[in-house]
């Protein structure tokens, strides 16, 4: 509840956010090196699909979820 409210109460709009994330992109990481990785990652990847399509761009277009690990295991 912390982060939501906090995110509501924010000045940043998501355009804001997404120039800052490109931002930090371009400060450590090639175009299209990353892929997205995270536990149960693809629903980001739908978020920036829709609301930050520039940086979704910047990224690689696989996805790794960490989830899968433990599904394997």
């Amino acid at each position: 509840a912390g982060l939501t409210d906090a995110s509501r109460k924010s000045n940043i709009t998501v355009q804001m956010a997404e120039q800052q994330l490109l931002s930090f992109l371009k400060a450590h990481v090639p175009e299209k090196s990353a892929p997205l990785a995270g536990n149960s990652i693809y629903m980001d990847r739908l978020f920036l699909r829709t609301h930050m399509p520039i940086a979704d761009e910047y990224l690689h277009y696989r996805i790794i979820d960490v989830s899968t690990i433990g599904e394997l295991a």
